[in-house]
């Protein structure tokens, strides 16, 4: 990641630099991931910008995205259809979350998520812990 998108009260949607020096990174991801978000991003009319999210008017920001969601969510529970509430920061919570459960090196996902420390990870991610360290207390066990 080389740059943010934001939105500035004076100047409406910037490319700005990412907040922290971590911020700055590689973002991995698997090829089909990869492969999704390219042709998103070719479909996109005038995208001059290479954003993968792009609109007539230029990058959607993540403010327009939430209204998206949010315009969903009602739909579905309009028609009877329950569904919890969600943002877009919520999918990078259960990325994070799916990566310790399925054991991660928090090293990684630190550097990953651009986390200054790993305990601000460790941390914001804590919740996961009591089912995996319940697994991992099962592994000791079998050790002797």
């Amino acid at each position: 990641m080389r740059h943010n998108l934001i939105t500035s009260s004076k100047e409406g949607l910037k490319i700005d630099t990412p907040k922290t020096r971590t911020s700055t990174r590689d973002i991995p991801m698997t090829k089909k991931v990869y492969n999704i978000l390219k042709r998103q991003q070719s479909e996109s009319e005038g995208n001059k910008d290479d954003f993968v999210f792009y609109a007539a008017k230029g990058p959607v920001s993540c403010k327009r995205i939430t209204h998206e969601i949010n315009v969903i969510l009602r739909n579905m529970e309009e028609d009877g259809i329950a569904f919890p509430y969600f943002t877009l920061h919520s999918t990078r919570r259960t990325f994070a979350t799916r990566c310790i459960e399925n054991g991660m090196n928090p090293q990684v996902l630190k550097t990953i998520l651009g986390h200054a420390t790993l305990a601000m990870t460790m941390d914001l991610y804590s919740h996961v812990l009591p089912d995996i360290k319940a697994e991992e207390m099962k592994k000791v066990a079998k050790a002797f």
